[in-house]
Order: C-alpha cells, then structure tokens, then sequence
C-alpha cells in the first residue's frame, strides 16, 4: 500500500507541478548565496579602504569640504554593510548621502575635487530595492530620484584645456544624461527581473505544498471515510439488534484496516525508499472483499467484475479501488443502508467503473458534491481519464473511465 501510495503522489507531483531536481536547485541556491556573501565582503572592505582613504586626505590637505566629504564616506559604511538586508534603508541612506556628496562638491566648484567611486553607490541604491524589496513603489521612488539627480553628477562637468570644470552643454549633455538613464534604467530592470524571478519560484514552491497538502488530505478522505462509515453501520447494527459479536468483528477489521493503510500513507511520506519495498494491497483483486464489507454493512449489490484482465498499472488499480470505495461509502452515507447499487467494473484499453445505485429511503443528506466526489474527479483525471456523478437522493450515477495506458499527460 504505501509504495503505491508514494507512487500517486510522485505521479502527480511530475504532472502538475514540474520542477527542477531539489538537489541541484538547492546546491545551485547556496552557491549562489556563497558568491553573495563573499562580494559583500569584498565591497565591505573595499569601502573600508576607500574611507580610509578620504581620512587620510582630510588630515594630510585639510579643507571644509576634504573633510565634509570623509565623514560622508564615513556614513555610507553602514548601510553598504546592510545593503542586501536593509534593502529600503540603504537605498534611502545612499541617496541622501550622494546628494550631499554632490552639494560639497557643487559647492567647492571651480576647484576640481575628482570623480568619486563612491558614484557606484547610485547604481546599487536602484538594484537594492529592485531586487530585494516586496514594496515595489520604493523602488521606483530611488530610481526617479536617482534619474533626477544625474544632473548633478560631477561627470556632468568637464575640463577644458586650462584644467577648469565646465558644464556640459548640448548634444554633449544630452548623451551624458542619457547614458546615466539608460545604465540605471538597465540596472533597475535586472533587479526586478531578479524580484519576480525569486517570487515566481517562491509561489510556485507555495502551490507545490498546497497541492501535496491536498493529496495527502484526498489520501486519508478515502482511506478514512471508507472505514468509518462502516464502523458507524455495524456500530448501529449492533446497537438496534442482530449479531453485536459480528458486528464488533466488523468493527475490528475496518479500523485495523484504515489504521494500516494509514500508517502505510505516513511511512510513504517519510521514507519513500523503505515504502517501495512493501507489498500493494490495494488492487483491483481486492474490490471483492472491499465490496462484501459494504454488503455486510446492509448494502444490496449486484456487482460485475473482471475474471480475467490484462496487466493494469498500480497506479490505475489503486484509483479504482479509492473509486468503488468513494462511490460505496457515499451510497451508505446519502442513500442508507438497504440501498440495491448495480456496480461494473471492466478492464480492456481502459479501467471503466460504473456505480448506480437506488434507494426508496433517501437518508436526507446533501447530494451536492463533496470532498470525496471532488477528489475522485481530480484522481481520474490526472491519471487521464474522466469522472461524472449525477443523480437525485434516491437515485445516483457514477461513472469513471482511466486509460490502461498511462502517458505523461
């Protein structure tokens, strides 16, 4: 049972939500983060040099504006340090500090106080939010900021021949301004294609789960529902007259039968290797004993099955057996005990199930669709194949058909 069970699930993990190996995915993500964590720490100590640097300067060729400009590069340190985790406060902190870079340095005109490397900080303020920041609005506010201050940038300004800083002006402007644009333009789009890329995978890894959740919780409907409600039969049989000893027998059988198919579907989900080696029990030679307990909880069945069938893929097996049960169950629990049910199950291309059952006592419960009619439908049809149910409380139909044959659909 629960190498058959693995067997669905990995099945319909395969069909509705293809993935890459999780090895290779995870190995290939921490080799990633390792390259992160390491740039960062050389941009730290870069920084670090950089900083150290413009200390010197300012204490070797002491000015107002040397050492307005070591104290700024002292504050970019922080947040080049959290640039990846803070990605909306070093974002804010590099701009507002590039603006005050280019102030002094404004300021200090006509004097030439050099091109900065701290100008890359403008690039990474755009990237931060872009990539890292769910507030997509932030970023975009950075890169308008950013845009608008390329104005300012000190490669606005060039030198003539007689070494003195001019404003560009013209065409010259123009390509200036538009390269700034188009850099950080390129630069914003990466990240953001970096964002989306990350969230795609994030959601889709969400939907992975939600789904395995709802096989899992099908798996246990089937197993579960099967089980009790003939433990609740045979417990009102019991109650009202006729054999108690029988009854509690039947009692016995279904709960230890539910237990074990339950305990098969966690060890199937905690240790696929050891599950593969056990041996299926659920097959469609078992229908017979699945459809006596039914007749021994009070159903009339008159019941069609295969003598003699060609070899049917576990997989499909166990689809039928959960479908006869499911369909089964539903009669005891809408229609009552006593009900006649006419049950046909062939197998030649395909697996065809066939359930009509009457009552001339509907017990009153809902014949809308339920979990367990829904879950069958979803259990056909990933195997290929086709499921109706239809019907009134005193007369119902179903019907499922699944290739032999089984395809990556």
């Amino acid at each position: 049972m629960p190498n058959l069970i693995f067997s669905y699930i990995s099945h319909l993990r395969k069909r509705r939500a293809p993935q890459k190996d999780l090895a290779r995915t995870t190995h290939h993500t921490t080799t990633i983060a390792t390259m992160a964590r390491l740039g960062d720490k050389i941009l730290t100590a870069t920084a670090t040099i950089i900083t150290a640097g413009y200390l010197f300067f300012a204490t070797q060729t002491p000015s107002a504006h040397n050492t307005a400009h070591a104290a700024i590069s002292i504050l970019f340190l922080p947040f080049i340090w959290h640039w990846r985790s803070r990605p909306k406060l070093s974002s804010a902190g590099f701009v507002t500090l590039l603006g005050a870079w280019a102030a002094v340095w404004c300021h200090a005109l006509p004097e030439n106080m050099g091109i900065t490397p701290w100008a890359v900080l403008a690039p990474m303020a755009v990237y931060a939010p872009a990539r890292y920041l769910p507030q997509r609005n932030w970023g975009r506010i950075i890169l308008l900021l950013t845009l608008a201050g390329s104005f300012v940038s000190p490669a606005m300004w060039r030198l003539d021949s007689h070494l003195l800083l001019h404003y560009r002006e013209g065409m010259e402007l123009v390509l200036a301004i538009g390269f700034h644009w188009a850099l950080l333009g390129c630069i914003y789009a990466v990240g953001a294609r970096y964002f989306l890329a990350d969230q795609a995978r994030e959601t889709a890894y969400q939907s992975a789960r939600e789904e395995e959740k709802l096989l899992i919780a099908r798996e246990l409907h089937d197993v579960l529902a099967h089980s009790l409600t003939l433990i609740k039969v045979q417990a009102q049989a019991g109650l009202y007259g006729g054999d108690q000893r029988e009854a509690l027998e039947e009692i016995r059988n279904a709960a230890a039968t539910s237990l074990e198919e339950v305990r098969g579907i966690v060890q199937a989900l905690r240790d696929p290797a050891q599950s593969g080696a056990m041996q299926p029990l659920c097959q469609l030679a078992d229908l017979a004993e699945i459809i006596a307990s039914f007749e021994r909880a009070g159903l009339n069945i008159s019941a069609r099955l295969p003598q003699h069938c060609p070899p049917v893929p576990t997989l499909v097996q166990l689809a039928g057996v959960r479908i006869v049960s499911e369909a089964l169950t539903n009669v005891v629990k809408h229609q009552g005990v006593g009900s006649t049910v006419q049950l046909s199950v062939q197998v030649d291309e395909q697996l065809q199930i066939t359930v009509d059952s009457q009552t001339m006592a509907p017990t009153g419960a809902s014949t809308s669709p339920g979990s367990g009619l829904l879950g069958l439908n979803e259990r056909a049809t990933a195997l290929g194949g086709r499921f109706s149910a239809q019907g009134t409380a005193s007369d119902f139909h179903v019907c499922a058909t699944i290739p032999i044959h089984q395809e990556d659909h």
